[in-house]
């Protein structure tokens, strides 16, 4: 068991330190920040710094508001620098306090798929990508906990609707409770075995994402997730395959309902099922860089024998360090018995 925790600590800090110098990177070169996403012909809109900076607000408030991110963005946001962050006094103070959020930058960043249960709806700008990673710890009522890391999902723009997507994750013991996007194992916990025995599971994960629509009014901006899974080492070894489902409505920047039904496949000892989990999460900022999120959601196996459903409620918030970085915590409660006791995950996302 120790030497499964080390294995897991050593993943988890080489996935944050890959990503964290990634993102220090992309600050730090120098002459340009990049915001938003493509325009409708393909090209990006470069932030220069040392653009005007007696640009009114009146000046960036004619211009079209911008749209999440993924989508077409076609004016330029104001220039974002560490100087700019570091002066600002204090976690909740606003860097732009004389904008209005529908020009404000960090009302518009990088949305992930693991800042809630309920993936984004906005897709990867073209020829650009998002890189989520994070851990998730899961503590079971009657047997061992659950850990689940790195969780990374890569995210490549192919159209400016169509993202590709891959991913790699490994789960250890407990039941393989389905918390976070990427997960999708369950019965993990070895009963054949002696007592204490528990499993692990090494998956890759290929798929793709496709933004069906957006929002129209009350007609409801939509997107489809389809996803194949394939063991590469573990004590269960099988494919799966899922597709989710996701609409909302957004009623304000970074102000939305969301909803998304999840089904996927699953087995165990020839036993062959479906798991279906449908989720909510109601999102609004807080401060500038600020977004807490209530969300609620189930894990309802569907032909499965002895099978016993699960439901999830619980809060989340997300940070923007940068509109290109993100910062995400996620904590909950299963409410019944079959449920785990308590889930917590944490993560980031960043695009370039």
């Amino acid at each position: 068991m120790e030497d499964g925790m080390g294995k897991i600590q050593s993943m988890w800090l080489a996935a944050w330190s890959c990503g964290l110098m990634l993102v220090t990177s992309s600050l730090t070169a120098g002459a340009e920040w990049d915001f938003g996403s493509n325009s409708a012909n393909g090209d990006r809109t470069a932030l220069v710094r040392g653009q005007d900076d007696e640009m009114s607000e009146m000046e960036l408030m004619g211009r079209p508001a911008p749209v999440p991110y993924g989508h077409a963005v076609g004016w330029p946001a104001p220039e974002i620098s560490h100087e700019d962050l570091s002066n600002l006094g204090g976690p909740f103070n606003s860097q732009f306090p004389e904008l209005d959020p529908e020009v404000n930058p960090f009302y518009h960043g990088v949305e992930t798929d693991r800042a809630a249960f309920v993936p984004a709806l906005s897709s990867a700008p073209v020829g650009n990508i998002i890189l989520e990673s994070g851990y998730s710890f899961i503590a079971n009522r009657h047997l061992p906990s659950e850990h689940s890391v790195p969780e990374l999902v890569i995210r490549y723009g192919l159209t400016e609707r169509m993202e590709a997507r891959f991913g790699w994750n490994e789960m250890i013991g407990g039941t393989g409770t389905i918390v976070s996007p990427v997960q999708q194992q369950t019965g993990l916990f070895v009963s054949q075995f002696p007592k204490g025995t528990l499993s692990y599971v090494n998956r890759f994960m290929g798929g793709m994402k496709y933004r069906v629509n957006d929002q129209s009014g009350w007609f409801p901006a939509s997107t489809f997730i389809f996803e194949g899974y394939v063991p590469s080492y573990g004590n269960t070894m099988k494919n799966q395959v899922s597709a989710t489902y996701a609409i909302g409505w957004e009623f304000a920047p970074r102000t939305s309902l969301n909803a998304s039904v999840r089904y996927a496949t699953e087995s165990q000892n020839r036993d062959n099922w479906g798991i279906w989990s449908p989720a909510v999460v109601f999102k609004a900022p807080f401060a500038e860089r600020w977004t807490g999120h209530l969300e609620s959601f189930a894990v309802l196996p569907h032909g499965q024998v002895g099978g016993k459903s699960q439901y999830f409620i619980g809060p989340g918030m997300q940070v923007l360090i940068t509109p290109e970085f993100e910062l995400n915590f996620r904590v909950g409660t299963g409410l019944n018995s079959a449920s785990p006791l308590i889930y917590t995950t944490i993560g980031f996302g960043a695009a370039f």
